[in-house]
């Protein structure tokens, strides 16, 4: 910026002194005077009260938008809780229009009465404007009006992602670190939106500094959108600032006895770094460290709607293909191996029930009272799996429709509103037969509402619908109640039917028609009643064990199965009061570990586990350090006692394999 601009700019300067900085005054010829030293002395101090401009703009107070009980209309808190805006200082259009923004929400819903009704009203929030919470056609409006006014672009799609590579692709920057970071840094939790803003979160270890990596939270909002993100930096005044420059950027330093924030006003967008509490306070130096971290000469883009949408399907479909593949490693192939697996569950109870027709049967799952069901399976290619019951609505009856079929019946209270769900099993999707609502806010008599465009909808992608409501009365209402009645459909306990061990091992061969099983007896719990292991594809090697009422007592505790052991005493005998105990051997990362366990009523707990770290120096050999035998496989410690070569020899020897006769 010339002088003479800077001059113009600011009130108080003679309109002479500024005619003769542009040559507009007639030149004659004057004695010498001071006049030319005052002009100089004038542009100085413009240029100092400038860079005192930018001191003042690139500080925390003049970022501040309000109080956080501002904001969430509630009565001014004891302690400072100020706020500060994500994208831009006093003055800017992001600025202003956030101010105006927070003003206008807390004089139009102070007591929350609006937000508290949203989700029973018909009023359905636009996809577009989901990331202000507008749940009123009002808010919609002041949105557009707020955008319109300080001509900003509004934020239409929030894009939730895995990859951080796919973030940085979409807004078009390389990163956002430096290429020679001093630092070790991980970052999760990203996600960007359609003008090209983006967040993350993350964790940065300083090179050279001992103490936990320092956690952050990381934002880049672009100053042409509007953006209603803000931040609680607490007290402003507890704050010391000062400035760094980095990539040609003045950034501002602030740090607290609990925090430390960078900030940046870069040429498109608004850079803010809040680094999160932790064990040790912040020194200058390490925040410093920490901001060189970050590249301050980045540019965002706007994204590309379509390749956003094509990304974000890929993705959804890779994940898709991961939970099938998941999914089929660990779901029963059939009800008769889920119900092997619960017959432990003495409060559980079942129904099957052929719901949609079409041949199979679902299986009703449910716990406590004999009316009420928590989960419902349907067997899909070879394999079960649970319809996706919205667990927004928690538990669900069984009634008949007029025409036979068999519906879930479903109630949720949810402040003066009740509702009341009738679904129908569509394959592996619950649709709506009907969807009626109580609304106890005006009176107690009601009014009763239908939802009328729910049934035959996918209760999943029904949520995210507009509902259109028409009010009914009561007589309607109990009409289409009674469209659907009770009978007492055919209820089986999980522990019924006690069989014997070589019944138990008959069903599980039927389960397993492709390998060769093998069974042994004796009582591994010390009930007085012999259990069965069952073995397959070789001796002596067990993959199951169930009791003799046919209680699991546990499944597929290691993937290679495992041995039976006799625990010895110095006296080289058997411990006569433990029986036969299952263990294995198994190496992770070049570690071994040998396990042994016993087995009570409730299932394996660990006994004893040896640890040989050929890599561990001092503590080569270990023990686990174990408070109680009865722990759960499950909570093996995580310390180790280190042992010499010898003990630990000893201890291994002191359990010896025994050798079942299978049959």
């Amino acid at each position: 910026m010339k002088a003479i601009t800077l001059l113009e700019s600011i009130t108080g300067i003679r309109d002479k002194y500024i005619l003769e900085a542009h040559g507009e005054v007639s030149p004659q010829r004057k004695r010498p005077s001071n006049r030319k030293f005052l002009l100089i002395a004038a542009i100085l101090a413009v240029m100092l009260l400038l860079a005192g401009c930018v001191a003042y703009v690139l500080s925390l107070r003049d970022l501040k938008v309000g109080d956080w009980s501002t904001a969430q209309g509630q009565p001014a808190a004891t302690n400072k809780n100020e706020l500060i805006s994500l994208q831009g200082f006093a003055g800017t259009p992001g600025y202003q229009a956030l101010q105006e923004w927070l003003a206008f929400r807390e004089a139009y819903d102070p007591d929350g009465n609006l937000l508290k009704l949203s989700p029973f009203d018909d009023y359905v929030e636009p996809e577009e404007y989901r990331v202000y919470t507008c749940y009123t056609r009002e808010m919609v409006e002041k949105v557009d009006e707020l955008c319109q006014k300080y001509s900003l672009n509004r934020i239409t799609e929030v894009y939730v992602t895995a990859p951080e590579e796919e973030v940085y692709e979409a807004v078009g920057i390389p990163g956002v670190l430096n290429p020679n970071a001093p630092a070790e840094v991980q970052t999760y939790g990203w996600y960007y939106t359609s003008d090209g803003s983006f967040h993350l979160e993350g964790d940065a270890a300083l090179a050279g500094e001992e103490s936990n990596p320092i956690a952050f939270q990381y934002s880049c909002v672009r100053k042409d959108s509007f953006c209603d993100y803000t931040l609680n930096v607490g007290d402003i005044d507890r704050y010391e600032q000062w400035r760094v420059s980095q990539d040609g950027r003045q950034v501002l330093l602030a740090l607290s006895w609990e925090k430390g924030l960078i900030l940046a006003d870069l040429d498109n967008c608004f850079i803010s770094i809040n680094i999160l509490p932790g064990e040790q306070p912040l020194s200058q130096e390490v925040l410093e460290a920490f901001a060189s971290i970050f590249d301050f000469s980045i540019s965002p883009q706007p994204i590309d709607a379509a390749a956003a949408k094509q990304r974000e399907a890929a993705r959804e479909a890779q994940q898709a293909r991961i939970r099938l593949e998941n999914q089929q490693a660990t779901a029963p192939k059939s009800y008769e191996e889920y119900f092997l697996a619960h017959r432990s569950d003495t409060n559980g109870y079942y129904t099957l029930l052929d719901f949609d027709g079409d041949g199979t049967e679902e299986l009703a799952v449910g716990y406590g009272s004999a009316q009420d069901y928590s989960m419902l399976y349907t067997l899909k290619n070879g394999y079960m799996e649970e319809l996706p019951f919205d667990a927004y609505y928690t538990g669900f009856w069984i009634r008949w429709a007029q025409d036979g079929a068999p519906v879930i019946q479903s109630t949720q209270v949810h402040g003066n509103q009740t509702y009341y769900l009738f679904l129908e099993v569509d394959g592996d999707t619950l649709r709506y037969r009907d969807f009626l609502k109580r609304d106890l806010s005006s009176n107690a008599d009601g009014p009763w509402f239908r939802c009328t465009n729910a049934p035959g909808e996918d209760v999943r992608a029904f949520r995210e619908s507009p509902m259109y409501w028409e009010e009914i009365s009561l007589e309607v209402y109990d009409s289409i109640c009674d469209e659907y009645s009770y009978r007492e459909p055919e209820v089986h306990s999980f522990a019924e039917g006690a069989v014997s061990a070589t019944d138990l091992y008959t069903r599980f061969q039927s389960l397993f028609p492709d390998k060769m099983l093998f069974y042994f007896q004796d009582d591994f719990d010390n009930d007085g009643v012999l259990d069965l292991a069952v073995m397959y594809d070789g001796w002596f090697r067990a993959v199951c064990l169930l009791d003799g009422q046919g209680r699991m007592l546990t499944q597929w505790i290691h993937e290679d199965g495992f041995l039976f052991y006799e625990a010895h005493n110095a006296g080289a005998q058997p411990v006569s009061n433990e029986g036969k105990l299952p263990g294995f051997t198994e190496t992770r990362d070049g570690v071994e570990y040998h396990t042994f366990l016993r087995i009570l009523k409730d299932g394996f707990f660990l006994r004893d586990c040896l640890r040989y770290d050929p890599n561990g120096g001092d503590a080569k050999w270990a023990k686990a350090e174990l408070d109680s035998w009865d722990i759960p496989v499950e909570s093996i410690p995580e310390q180790w006692k280190p042992i010499s070569q010898q003990e630990y020899q000893q201890l291994l020897e002191s359990y010896q394999v025994f050798v079942y006769e299978a049959g």
